[in-house]
This record gives structure tokens, C-alpha cells and sequence, in this order.
């Protein structure tokens, strides 16, 4: 019962400095004058991948890199099915602003397929690695927009100093806040893979779902705290930057540190079938309308536990 009210008060914890989190976002993007989606897809969802990318760094450390091959793609199906599927299902309806094109929202997912592509071969070499990191400095890259203008780069001396002060109060806040998610979320999984075992759960059991998951609390508390403040282009960009660096930039750092070979190409395979009907999907719901509704995301994450049960029968 402790582990459990522990649980319970650190979740409440995660929220609180989940939604102070999404106030600083907002401020940043206004000030730098940089997108909503655009500051989260690069800032928030690296920074919420953390977890994600030391459990593979670790893994790759000790000669186990399949383990961080298979969080990262276990991750992306947790972030797409799971988590935007209950985004949807919390907010009943995510609508997309009629400036935003869908497209450029969720035209990135397409990344999220290198790892399979350079798979195909049985192996994920150190050149591989490095072509996936390569991949993700493109996609920051491509979401990093130039001023406008070059008046604004003729601005007061006064007004610059203001802004560098600004970045680093907002710089060392989100920092601290990050530090305060992760540290909340670690503890989380670790209180409930002992509430587990005191319970007797098969141990293929606790990691499938609890590592995954695990490591994307973050992503799933923020979005949630996202969609209460209406701010659904924080919401998509979270997921969507998340899903491009665990697949390109996790997967790269973690393959360079030690290659990955694929001893079974059914695992590889059929995770990325099932990740390419989720996104399909997701296509089909948000281009025909313009949004996702709750029964989309019901239906999205009963897909995921409906391939959790696969893969529990094929282990």
C-alpha cells in the first residue's frame, strides 16, 4: 500500500512540474518567436527521450544493444498508439488550426522507418549509426526557421540583452523542471517493477509493459497536460519529435557505441509492419477530417494492446 501511495503522490508531482513545463514552452516560443510545435518537437521531446536514451546507451555499454534497438521501437508504438491515442480519447477531439498543415505535422513520422530500412541487411552498423544521427540534425535542421526579415536582426542592444536574459532564466528553469520529470518518472517505474514482483507478474510481463511505458511517462504525462491547456501543437510536436529521435538519433548513438545485428529478421519485421499500420491509420483519421476524435484514439490504443498480446504469444 506505501508503493502504491508513493505512486500516487509522485505522479501528482510529475503533473505539477509536467504543466509548469508547458507554461515555460509557451513563453519561450512567444519570446524567441519560434513555433509552439516546432520549440516541442525539438526541446520537450528530446528532453523527454531522456529516458529512452539511457536506457540504450546503457544497453549498448554492456554488449546488449537489441535491448536498446527494441525500446526505442517499442517506445515509437507507445508514443503513437498508445499515448496520442489517449490524447485524443482525454481531449475528446484534437482539432488542427487551418494554418497548420497536416503534412508538415506528421510528414516526419517517415523517419521513424530508417531503422528498419537499415536493417535489411541482418545489421545495424557504426556507418548506419551514423547516417541515422545524420537524419535527426536534418529534421532539427528542417524545423529551425530563419527570421523573416533582416530588420530583425537590427534590433536595440537593450532588447537583445533582455532576450539572452530570457533564454538563460527560461534555459535554466526548463533544465531544473526536466531534471525534477525525470527523476519523478525513474522513481515511478521503479516503485511499480517492485509493487510487480511483490505481486508475482511474469518478468516478460513487467517489460514489456513497464519499461516502455516506463520510459515514456514523460511524453505521456506532458501530453495529457498539453491537451488540458489546449495546446495540441505542443501535444503532436512531442510525439512527433520524440518518435523521430528515438528512431534516428537513440538508435544511431546506440549502434555506434556497439552494432547492432539482427539474429531474427521477424523482429524487425513485425514490429515495423505494425508501426507502419498504426501511422497509416493515424493518416487516414487526421487527413479525412482534420482531427482525431475519442473513438480514433480508442481504436489506436486497442491497437497496442492488441500487438502487446502478439508479441507476449510470440515470445
Amino acid at each position: 500500500m506505501a508503493q502504491i501511495g508513493l505512486i500516487l503522490i509522485l505522479s501528482f508531482v510529475l503533473g505539477k512540474v509536467t504543466d509548469r513545463l508547458i507554461k515555460i514552452l509557451d513563453v519561450a516560443s512567444k519570446t524567441f518567436h519560434i513555433g509552439e510545435y516546432e520549440m516541442t518537437s525539438i526541446v520537450m521531446a528530446l528532453s523527454t527521450s531522456l529516458p529512452e536514451i539511457m536506457v540504450s546507451v546503457n544497453a549498448s555499454i554492456q554488449k546488449t544493444p537489441n535491448l536498446a534497438l527494441g525500446n526505442a521501437i517499442g517506445s515509437n508504438l507507445v508514443n503513437i498508439a498508445l499515448i496520442l491515442g489517449l490524447s485524443a480519447v482525454a481531449g475528446k477531439s484534437l482539432h488542427f488550426h487551418g494554418e497548420e498543415k497536416i503534412k508538415d505535422i506528421f510528414g516526419p513520422l517517415i523517419y521513424i522507418f530508417a531503422p528498419f530500412l537499415v536493417a535489411m541487411d541482418g545489421s545495424i552498423t557504426r556507418p548506419d549509426g551514423l547516417l541515422l544521427i545524420l537524419i535527426y540534425a536534418r529534421y532539427v535542421l528542417s524545423l529551425i526557421k530563419k527570421d523573416k526579415a533582416e530588420s530583425k536582426f537590427e534590433k536595440e542592444v537593450e532588447k537583445k540583452d533582455i532576450k539572452l536574459k530570457s533564454l538563460g532564466v527560461l534555459g535554466v528553469k526548463m533544465l531544473g523542471y526536466v531534471g525534477l520529470m525525470l527523476l519523478a518518472s525513474n522513481l515511478i517505474v521503479l516503485l511499480a517493477k517492485s509493487l510487480a514482483t511483490g505481486l508475482n507478474l511474469p518478468i516478460l510481463f513487467v517489460g514489456l509493459f513497464l519499461v516502455s511505458i516506463g520510459t515514456s511517462l514523460p511524453e505521456m504525462v506532458f501530453n495529457i497536460e498539453s491537451i488540458k491547456r489546449r495546446k495540441v501543437m505542443m501535444s503532436f510536436g512531442n510525439i512527433v519529435g520524440s518518435c523521430v529521435a528515438n528512431a534516428t538519433l537513440i538508435v544511431g548513438i546506440s549502434s555506434l557505441i556497439h552494432p547492432i545485428a539482427i539474429n531474427q529478421m521477424a523482429t524487425i519485421i513485425v514490429p515495423g509492419i505494425e508501426q507502419l499500420f498504426v501511422v497509416g491509420l493515424l493518416m487516414v483519421f487526421v487527413f479525412s477530417k482534420r482531427r482525431l476524435d475519442w473513438w480514433e484514439g480508442l481504436i489506436m490504443m486497442g491497437l497496442f494492446f492488441y500487438y502487446t498480446v502478439i508479441e507476449l504469444v510470440i515470445q
